[in-house]
């Protein structure tokens, strides 16, 4: 990235998914030249979230994960934790939705399916209606990631968009995104179940409250990222000889 940074030169401007990103991004390859640097969040690729909120069906608290399955979103992670509130919370439930190629993963979900027949669920891959069914029947999404280039997950702008609370690991920009900063997982088994189970408890408890907080963050989100937007295509519709990445005179 240096060399490419540094063949580059005047002429690159560099688009990061966040402010800290951005810092980063500056301070390492630019030399602190923050003008060649700018931010567009994921949110933009997202409309803003419905207010109009659908009773919550008698049901257990619900915790739920999409993505397509892996060790590195760490859904290993999150099998471990459900089996550790499992243990003291016999209403909670899991679904786990999406593809999964890793036999040792594969093995995980069909041993927890096994032993925990009516309260954990594999949906396998969920589309259209089938991911809006998804959304409507948890109460919290939890992503446990170790992805060593995680970034702005879309799931948990799209969780946020349905109206469901967050939960997540301190990967790529995920905590500049939490709507609320208890919501950070720690990596450790003890403290992370029972934060799950502090803001599931919350969730379910408060269903049109979360719902509508939720909503309301995901406009948040989608709003910033639309000023960023018009920032940036403002600065691409702009003849050269005034762009703000010009070389400099």
């Amino acid at each position: 990235m240096r060399i490419v940074v540094w063949l580059g030169r005047h002429h690159q401007h560099h688009i990061l998914l966040s402010p800290v990103m951005r810092e980063r991004f500056v301070a390492l390859y630019l030399r602190g030249k923050s003008s060649q640097a700018c931010t567009l969040s994921n949110a933009f690729l997202f409309c803003p979230a419905a207010s109009v909120v659908v009773p919550r069906a008698p049901r257990p608290p619900t915790i739920g994960h999409l993505s397509v399955l892996s060790a590195e979103k760490g859904v290993d992670t999150l099998i471990q934790l459900f089996r550790q509130i499992a243990a003291v919370n016999p209403a909670i439930r899991l679904i786990l939705a999406g593809p999964v190629g890793d036999k040792r993963l594969y093995n995980l979900i069909d041993a927890a399916s096994a032993d925990f027949p009516d309260r954990f669920e594999y949906r396998g891959p969920v589309t259209g209606e089938a991911k809006a069914h998804f959304y409507g029947e948890i109460d919290l999404f939890v992503l446990p990631t170790r992805l060593i280039d995680e970034a702005e997950p879309l799931v948990m702008l799209e969780s946020y968009t349905a109206g469901v609370e967050f939960v997540g690991s301190n990967r790529g920009c995920i905590s500049e995104r939490l709507r609320r900063a208890d919501c950070l997982l720690s990596d450790d088994v003890e403290q992370d179940s029972a934060l799950i189970v502090a803001r599931l408890d919350e969730a379910a408890t408060d269903w049109s409250g979360f719902r509508q907080a939720c909503a309301a963050h995901a406009n948040r989100l989608h709003a910033s990222a639309a000023s960023e937007a018009a920032t940036l295509f403002a600065a691409m519709l702009t003849p050269a000889d005034h762009a703000p990445f010009r070389k400099p005179a």
